[in-house]
């Protein structure tokens, strides 16, 4: 491997995401332009929609949330157009369910209501509220106990109009904190959906509970005193989980832990590296990627025996890396934003 910096471009908000060949972010400046970068040929294509506050890829549409998310456009691919507005809807805490309906949160009552644009009409379901992880699966729509912390996992029925299910993180996610010298009740660090299962991550332990059901399949310690991060592998149907010293592969359906890395942590200080904070991994068909926030660096192994085999020196980023920014991979290229809105891409040569 022989990757050198080729390009930058500037003013790339945090949140970017990717569909097929393209990277859709929104401009920090030109009055939040969602625009497109093009993976292969690194052109970018402006003002695809302006005023862009916050968005997400459903499948051929961005959901565009404008004028302080009160407004949600909703952009077709396929035509290059925006096929419909909807008003008083949150992108962020809705869910979209074809190209007429849309389940959404209504604030000031606290309760979730589904708008149908096709018919004019806006109907009551139920009490309730979304998170920014809520998805529909069939009749079930997950969600959490409210803000600023998800002590519970909660599913609602909207077929039923009534609360499904709700588990309780405060026990199996309690953990002692060594700098309060104190147990602290557990809560949902993060939440992932796929495959009629609801993967939770606390401090202690990444837990999978049954999406119909809420009861509780498997469960699998960490290390503590870590900051964990996860992913969901479709392709193999896995978890990748870093908990800041090792790689663990888990079977997603057993729980199984699959196979471990050596100490990634004694490998960056022996390279004299004494913070280790780090993005989330990214992993290709043959390595992991992950990026170190305050050395510039990344860093990349192989997946199946966790060698290190090359490192990216990002001598000219100005600004730290934020946690959140992963990395892209795109065939031969990876981006990685820094903090400065800068979007470096190098390329394997």
């Amino acid at each position: 491997m022989n990757y050198i910096e080729i390009s930058q471009f500037n003013n790339v908000r945090s949140e970017y995401k990717v569909s097929g060949d393209d990277l859709y972010f929104v401009s920090i400046a030109n009055n939040k332009q969602l625009q497109k970068l093009n993976l292969s040929s690194l052109e970018i294509t402006p003002e695809l929609l302006e005023g862009v506050d916050a968005f997400r890829i459903v499948d051929d549409l961005i959901l565009a949330g404008q004028n302080d998310c009160k407004i949600m456009s909703v952009y077709e691919f396929k035509n290059s157009r925006v096929i419909q507005k909807v008003e008083n809807v949150h992108v962020l805490l809705s869910v979209f369910i074809d190209k007429c309906k849309v389940l959404y949160q209504n604030n000031v009552e606290k309760a979730l209501y589904i708008k149908d644009t096709c018919l004019s009409s806006d109907v009551f379901v139920m009490p309730g509220r979304l998170d920014y992880f809520s998805t529909l699966s069939e009749d079930i729509l997950i969600s959490s106990s409210p803000a600023p912390y998800r002590r519970s996992i909660i599913a609602y029925n909207i077929n039923s109009r009534a609360l499904a299910w709700e588990f309780n993180l405060q026990e199996i996610g309690k953990y002692y904190s060594t700098i309060d010298k104190e147990w602290v009740v557990g809560y949902a660090i993060n939440v992932t959906i796929a495959n009629d299962r609801v993967y939770v991550l606390t401090y202690p332990r990444l837990i999978c509970l049954d999406i119909k059901t809420g009861s509780l399949i498997w469960q699998v310690d960490v290390k503590p005193d870590t900051i964990s991060k996860f992913i969901y592998l479709e392709a193999t149907k896995e978890i990748l989980l870093f908990d800041s010293h090792q790689f663990h592969f888990i079977n997603a359906i057993s729980g199984a832990v699959v196979r471990s890395s050596m100490s990634i942590y004694e490998i960056v200080k022996e390279m004299g590296m004494t913070t280790f904070n780090s993005t989330s991994p990214v992993l290709d068909e043959k390595y992991i990627y992950i990026t170190l926030c305050y050395s510039h660096t990344m860093l990349i192994f192989d997946k199946y025996t966790f060698e290190m085999v090359h490192v990216i020196n990002m001598n000219t980023c100005k600004d730290a890396i934020s946690p959140s920014d992963t990395p892209v991979i795109y065939g031969n290229k990876v981006l990685q934003r820094s903090s400065d809105g800068v979007m470096h891409v190098y390329a394997d040569i």
